[in-house]
Parts: C-alpha cells; structure tokens; sequence
C-alpha cells in the first residue's frame, strides 16, 4: 500500500483530480486539467495507462494509476493507498465485472477496509455511498456512454468530509 500522508500535514483541503478511461486523448486530458484545477494528487483509472505514466513525469504532485481492458500490459490492475487520512481502493473495473453491478468492488473494499472506491471502466460519472463507502467514478475523458459526455471529477477532503464534483468537458 502506498501513503501520501506527508503531502497532507498542515492541508485542510486536499484537492484530488480522478480521470479515467482517457485513451490517449491528450487534448481532453488538458480540458480536465484545466477544469480541475489546482490538484494535491491525481488519480488514473486506466485505459490508457501511459496517460497516467505521463501525467506522472509531467504534474508536480503523487499520481496514482492503474491498467485497463484497453492496456497491453496488466500490472498494476488495482492499489490500495492513503490519501488525504482516507483509505482508497483504485481499480479500472473491468476485473469485477463493474458494468454488471458494484458487488465485487464492495466485496474487496470491505475486505481491505477501504473509505472510497475509485473506478472507471463504465464511461458514465457517477459518485454514490454505500455502506460508508464513497464509490467515484470520474466517466471518460475521451467519450462518454450513455447519454454522458465526456468528463472528470474531482474529490475534495477536508477533515472528514468528502465531496465529489464531476465536470463536463
């Protein structure tokens, strides 16, 4: 498990960008930048991996990221890291069958004892608890599904709370 605990100490406010299913679609990419604005950490949730590999070099801030369906290579296919004082489960989806339902991702986040819940996979934002559990879902950047258009979202923590704004792009 990753901890980014030292990038918090002294923040109130943890600003974190969540971008997904972006398939190499750098225009987008920066239209979510720049919707997002200033961030403490950015999470990928794969489809294109390398998009968040780049996004690593390039911003000043952690990037967590994880592989897809569409990524030829199928490691890291989920993490389990500290942010912000909350526990976060980051996978793309496609391994617990997310377009059929959220069963699975609540079955690993309980068993790792995660608070939130970041996936991709669907194309579709959507930001919703269960059981104590935050699930965010940032849509694609590159097309949307379902009568959403492309988009992102940002989580922002402060103390205990966490609120969840998703972006048309």
């Amino acid at each position: 498990m990753k901890a980014f605990t030292s990038e918090v100490q002294g923040l109130t406010k943890f600003n974190i960008g969540v971008l997904g299913d972006t398939h190499g679609d750098h225009v987008s990419i920066e239209a979510a930048l720049k919707k997002l604005g200033p961030l403490d950490a950015l999470i990928h949730v794969g489809d294109y991996y390398r998009d968040g590999e780049a996004l690593a070099h390039t911003l000043h801030i952690p990037v967590i990221a994880v592989v897809g369906n569409c990524d030829a290579r199928r490691q890291p296919d989920r993490e389990w890291i500290e942010l912000a004082g909350k526990r976060f489960f980051v996978t793309h989806g496609h391994l617990q069958g997310v377009k059929q339902g959220t069963v699975s991702l609540m079955r690993e986040a309980r068993l790792h004892q995660a608070s939130v819940v970041v996936f991709g996979h669907t194309h579709v934002p959507a930001a919703f608890s269960r059981q104590g559990i935050l699930f965010v879902n940032p849509g694609s950047t590159h097309a949307g599904r379902k009568g959403k258009g492309r988009a992102c979202a940002l989580l922002v923590v402060t103390g205990t709370e966490m609120a969840v704004t998703h972006f048309s792009l």
